[in-house]
């Protein structure tokens, strides 16, 4: 029939407009060294050192599961909001490291900077999860190459980002 055609038509791909999410922690908290304190269920968290040169890490996992499947991810930027600093630290130069592993969070809470006693399955300085399962090294277990870094002057909002932490 000559009114059927024999070839189609190319037509233009067209471009999904890019799309921002935002995506908050699944589970936070702070490890303290030198004691087996956690923040799990703290509404605060602390990374930095204390006037005592005691080091404080905040932990943070995300469930990437909410990001559509075949989603080309262009960038990566974490944005924390500082509320207090150590006067006698800033500036310092903050890095965020990728975990080479899970690690937990339960019900410890506690102000001030300092968490709280670990309840069992809480992340601390020297347990990925409190009493079941040791990090191979105090302070965790995480990737030696910095995902991103930058330098934290005083309150106010901080953004991380760069090639390594879209890699993560």
């Amino acid at each position: 029939d000559r009114d059927t055609p024999t070839h189609s038509q190319p037509t233009a791909l067209s471009a999904a407009a890019p799309v921002t999410m935002t995506l908050t922690p699944r589970k936070d908290t702070t490890i303290f060294e030198g004691v087996a304190n956690s923040g799990g269920a703290s509404a605060l968290l602390f990374a930095g050192f204390t006037g005592d040169t005691k080091e404080r890490r905040t932990l943070l996992a995300f469930d990437l599961s909410q990001v559509p499947t075949k989603t080309e991810i262009v960038s990566v930027t974490l944005v924390l909001n500082v509320s207090r600093v150590n006067i006698a630290m800033v500036p310092s130069m903050f890095a965020l490291h990728r975990l080479l592993g899970d690690w937990g969070e339960a019900g410890s809470s506690g102000g001030r900077g300092a968490g709280a006693p670990a309840q069992i399955g809480d992340a601390t300085w020297e347990y990925a999860v409190y009493t079941s399962t040791i990090w191979n090294d105090s302070g965790g277990d995480f990737a030696v190459t910095a995902s991103a870094a930058t330098s934290v002057g005083g309150v106010g909002a901080y953004r991380w980002s760069g090639p390594q932490l879209l890699t993560d």
